[in-house]
């Protein structure tokens, strides 16, 4: 099994999570800031205006980070494939990833897991999708909630011959990526 960075998935994601909402923070901020500089109300808008752009910055190397992150995650998704014979199928989303190789392989990422299967391993696979409601007046914090139920309820579920990694989650969100990738399974396991 090809190890990525030591750092547990689910860490990760919080990491992110949290990244991204203290920089989104920063951002909305730093466009306050910047806009009241902008006006000229202050005698001398330079301040304002370098200030603004300064708070502005930590939301660009978060998305710069996880893009950097995703393209290495994908890269060594890709070696696995082309390693274990090629891909007849394969999709990379969100740091997660499901392959289907022409020496009968299914290769699996999610985050720090990488790892390549026969296709016997797998025992059962299954679908799901998670929709916040959608509703006036919801707290901040409801629809963060419902924001990841979403992330950790929506995308396939794979259970497989592992001790190490019994269950798999590939994070797609997209409904029409996931009908495509049941009916790949469904035609290989001829349910």
């Amino acid at each position: 099994m090809q190890q990525l960075p030591n750092w547990k998935g689910s860490v990760m994601r919080v990491l992110f999570r949290a990244l991204f909402f203290f920089s989104f923070l920063s951002f909305f901020l730093g466009v306050i800031v910047f806009a009241i500089g902008a006006t000229g109300s202050v005698h001398d808008s330079s301040g304002p205006l370098q200030f603004g752009l300064l708070l502005m910055l930590p939301l660009v190397a978060v998305i710069i980070l996880k893009s950097y992150l995703s393209k290495a995650y994908k890269r060594r998704f890709e070696e696995l494939v082309e390693s274990n014979g090629g891909a007849k199928y394969a999709d990379f989303v969100d740091l997660s990833g499901i392959a289907i190789t022409n020496a009968g392989k299914i290769v699996l990422c999610n985050l720090s897991n990488l790892k390549a299967y026969a296709l016997d391993d797998v025992r059962s696979y299954k679908w799901a999708t998670y929709e916040p409601g959608i509703g006036d007046g919801k707290h901040l914090a409801t629809i963060a909630q419902e924001l990841r139920q979403q992330d950790d309820g929506t995308g396939l579920f794979l259970s497989l011959k592992d001790i190490s990694n019994p269950t798999w989650h590939v994070r797609f969100k997209k409904k029409p990526l996931i009908d495509k990738w049941f009916e790949i399974l469904n035609q290989i396991y001829g349910n």
